[in-house]
Protein backbone atom coordinates (compact mmCIF):
# COMPACT_ATOMS: atom_id res chain seq x y z
CA UNK A 1 0.00 0.00 0.00
CA UNK A 2 1.84 3.61 -1.14
CA UNK A 3 1.93 5.84 1.53
CA UNK A 4 1.97 9.65 1.31
CA UNK A 5 4.76 9.45 3.79
CA UNK A 6 7.12 7.84 1.27
CA UNK A 7 10.07 9.51 0.32
CA UNK A 8 10.47 10.39 -3.36
CA UNK A 9 12.88 7.61 -4.05
CA UNK A 10 9.64 5.11 -2.86
CA UNK A 11 11.49 4.29 0.56
CA UNK A 12 9.47 4.56 3.62
CA UNK A 13 10.16 7.59 6.62
CA UNK A 14 8.53 5.48 8.59
CA UNK A 15 9.59 2.21 10.48
CA UNK A 16 8.00 -0.53 12.81
CA UNK A 17 7.24 -0.10 16.45
CA UNK A 18 4.46 -2.24 17.20
CA UNK A 19 2.70 -5.59 16.03
CA UNK A 20 -0.02 -6.74 17.48
CA UNK A 21 -3.58 -9.00 17.04
CA UNK A 22 -7.05 -8.30 17.64
CA UNK A 23 -8.24 -10.88 20.52
CA UNK A 24 -12.18 -11.72 20.25
CA UNK A 25 -12.14 -10.17 23.80
CA UNK A 26 -10.87 -6.81 22.50
CA UNK A 27 -13.91 -6.44 21.00
CA UNK A 28 -17.01 -4.02 21.86
CA UNK A 29 -20.89 -4.95 21.91
CA UNK A 30 -20.80 -4.21 18.05
CA UNK A 31 -17.59 -6.31 17.64
CA UNK A 32 -15.30 -4.26 16.77
CA UNK A 33 -11.91 -2.83 18.18
CA UNK A 34 -13.23 -0.29 20.48
CA UNK A 35 -11.21 3.16 20.54
CA UNK A 36 -9.86 2.41 24.21
CA UNK A 37 -7.56 -0.48 22.41
CA UNK A 38 -6.88 1.74 19.61
CA UNK A 39 -4.70 4.23 21.88
CA UNK A 40 -3.49 1.17 24.14
CA UNK A 41 -1.54 -0.21 20.47
CA UNK A 42 -0.63 3.73 19.61
CA UNK A 43 1.15 4.15 23.14
CA UNK A 44 2.93 1.32 22.96
CA UNK A 45 3.81 2.66 19.57
CA UNK A 46 4.72 5.86 20.95
CA UNK A 47 7.13 4.46 23.36
CA UNK A 48 8.86 2.60 21.12
CA UNK A 49 9.73 5.46 18.49
CA UNK A 50 10.50 7.57 21.60
CA UNK A 51 13.48 4.37 22.50
CA UNK A 52 14.40 4.42 19.03
CA UNK A 53 15.16 8.27 19.39
CA UNK A 54 17.62 7.28 22.22
CA UNK A 55 14.77 8.00 25.29
CA UNK A 56 16.24 5.80 28.45
CA UNK A 57 12.52 5.11 30.16
CA UNK A 58 14.42 3.36 33.22
CA UNK A 59 17.27 6.74 33.62
CA UNK A 60 14.87 9.14 32.75
CA UNK A 61 13.40 9.95 36.35
CA UNK A 62 13.42 13.57 35.55
CA UNK A 63 12.59 13.83 32.64
CA UNK A 64 8.86 12.67 30.60
CA UNK A 65 6.94 13.24 28.22
CA UNK A 66 3.15 14.53 28.36
CA UNK A 67 1.12 14.26 24.73
CA UNK A 68 -0.96 17.25 24.19
CA UNK A 69 -2.87 16.70 20.92
CA UNK A 70 -4.06 13.57 19.07
CA UNK A 71 -5.48 13.80 16.07
CA UNK A 72 -6.98 9.97 14.85
CA UNK A 73 -8.81 9.04 11.64
CA UNK A 74 -10.58 5.75 11.90
CA UNK A 75 -9.68 4.55 8.20
CA UNK A 76 -11.19 0.68 8.06
CA UNK A 77 -12.93 -1.22 10.98
CA UNK A 78 -10.41 -3.23 12.87
CA UNK A 79 -12.53 -6.82 13.78
CA UNK A 80 -11.05 -9.80 16.09
CA UNK A 81 -8.30 -11.99 14.41
CA UNK A 82 -6.66 -9.10 12.45
CA UNK A 83 -2.74 -8.82 12.74
CA UNK A 84 -1.80 -5.40 13.36
CA UNK A 85 1.18 -3.36 12.50
CA UNK A 86 2.10 0.09 13.30
CA UNK A 87 5.15 2.23 11.79
CA UNK A 88 5.46 5.40 13.33
CA UNK A 89 7.71 8.48 12.22
CA UNK A 90 8.76 12.02 13.19
CA UNK A 91 6.65 14.80 11.59
CA UNK A 92 8.27 17.99 12.87
CA UNK A 93 10.52 18.82 16.01
CA UNK A 94 10.11 22.12 18.19
CA UNK A 95 11.99 23.17 21.41
CA UNK A 96 10.49 21.36 23.85
CA UNK A 97 8.03 19.39 21.46
CA UNK A 98 7.76 16.49 18.85
CA UNK A 99 4.85 15.75 16.77
CA UNK A 100 4.98 12.29 15.06
CA UNK A 101 2.98 9.79 13.12
CA UNK A 102 1.54 6.28 13.93
CA UNK A 103 0.30 4.63 10.64
CA UNK A 104 -2.11 1.31 11.59
CA UNK A 105 -2.19 -1.70 8.91
CA UNK A 106 -2.92 -5.12 8.56
CA UNK A 107 0.65 -6.90 8.20
CA UNK A 108 0.81 -7.37 4.61
CA UNK A 109 0.03 -3.42 4.52
CA UNK A 110 -2.67 -3.73 2.15
CA UNK A 111 -5.16 -1.78 4.19
CA UNK A 112 -4.22 1.08 6.68
CA UNK A 113 -6.76 0.82 9.40
CA UNK A 114 -5.87 3.77 11.41
CA UNK A 115 -3.36 7.10 11.58
CA UNK A 116 -2.94 8.83 14.69
CA UNK A 117 -1.19 12.38 14.37
CA UNK A 118 0.42 13.17 17.53
CA UNK A 119 2.22 16.09 19.38
CA UNK A 120 4.34 15.28 22.99
CA UNK A 121 5.70 17.88 24.94
CA UNK A 122 8.91 16.79 26.70
CA UNK A 123 8.73 17.73 30.82
CA UNK A 124 10.31 18.05 34.02
CA UNK A 125 8.95 15.55 36.54
CA UNK A 126 10.15 17.55 39.56
CA UNK A 127 8.67 20.77 38.39
CA UNK A 128 6.35 19.58 36.23
CA UNK A 129 7.17 22.50 33.28
CA UNK A 130 7.71 21.69 29.73
CA UNK A 131 11.63 21.62 29.33
CA UNK A 132 13.79 21.46 25.54
CA UNK A 133 13.86 18.44 23.78
CA UNK A 134 17.27 16.21 25.18
CA UNK A 135 20.20 17.37 22.75
CA UNK A 136 20.99 13.70 21.36
CA UNK A 137 17.00 13.02 21.11
CA UNK A 138 17.10 16.35 19.47
CA UNK A 139 19.45 15.23 16.77
CA UNK A 140 17.88 11.92 16.36
CA UNK A 141 14.24 13.39 15.65
CA UNK A 142 15.63 15.67 12.89
CA UNK A 143 17.67 13.14 11.41
CA UNK A 144 14.18 10.91 11.41
CA UNK A 145 12.81 14.12 10.22
CA UNK A 146 14.80 15.16 7.63
CA UNK A 147 14.87 11.47 5.68
CA UNK A 148 11.47 12.10 5.56
CA UNK A 149 11.27 15.14 3.95
CA UNK A 150 14.44 13.86 1.48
Amino acid sequence: MPSDLERGDGKSCLFETHRGIVYPGDGDVMGHLPTFRYLQMFEAASYHLLAQLGFDFAAAGKVGFADRRHEIDYLVEVRAGSLLLIRSGVLAVGRSSLRTVHVMTDVARTKEHARLEMLSICFDLQIRKSMPLPQDLRHRAELLQSEAQA
